[in-house]
């Protein structure tokens, strides 16, 4: 059995996207590794911990772009791209108070820049960023004060939005919004 190592914990886009590489090639047998970072994706690869890593490398909105831990991990890791996958990734608002009374955001920095639009309204509230959308979504229901909002993927929102005071659903700027993640393994290649 192999181990892939993406960014978790599960559920992420990440997760998603580990998933869809598996769905292409059924008769993998493999134990996905969650990791905290990008860049852990690439340690756990470096080290032989894990066979294969699943990566964000760029998005398709003009804000976003290019993932740049990703392309900066590319250049201090020995590793070969093997495949790649496009999801669509669509972030959702979830808030624990009404508009007026949302004083912080928990949000992934990339989710951030995919939704300006929407959070400009929210311009003045304290943004704390996250390891993940779904960290987001976990930080959101850690945080004890009623003054909390988060972005989360929106593949939440049937499930989870009845629990908070406020949502809104597919908030990103661009509605075809979509990611490319790597799949990767170590090189074999020495320099």
């Amino acid at each position: 059995m192999i181990k892939i190592a993406t960014l978790g914990p599960e559920r992420t886009f990440s997760d998603k996207a580990a998933q869809k590489y598996l769905e292409k090639h059924p008769n993998l047998q493999a134990q996905i590794v969650y990791v905290q970072t990008i860049t852990n994706v690439f340690e756990e690869l470096s080290a032989q911990n894990c066979d294969l890593g699943v990566v964000p490398a760029e998005n398709s909105t003009k804000t976003q772009g290019i993932v740049k831990e990703t392309q900066v991990a590319l250049k201090n890791f020995k590793v070969s791209i093997i495949d790649d996958l496009v999801l669509p990734v669509k972030l959702s608002f979830f808030s624990k108070a009404e508009p007026s009374q949302i004083k912080k955001i928990f949000v992934k920095e990339e989710a951030q820049n995919q939704c300006l639009k929407f959070l400009s309204e929210y311009s003045s509230n304290k943004i704390i960023h996250t390891d993940s959308n779904i960290d987001s979504f976990k930080k959101l229901n850690e945080d004890l004060s009623l003054e909390s909002a988060a972005v989360v993927p929106s593949h939440l929102f049937e499930e989870y939005s009845r629990n908070y005071k406020f949502c809104v659903k597919n908030i990103t700027d661009e509605a075809d919004n979509r990611t490319r993640f790597l799949v990767l393994k170590k090189s074999d290649e020495t320099n």
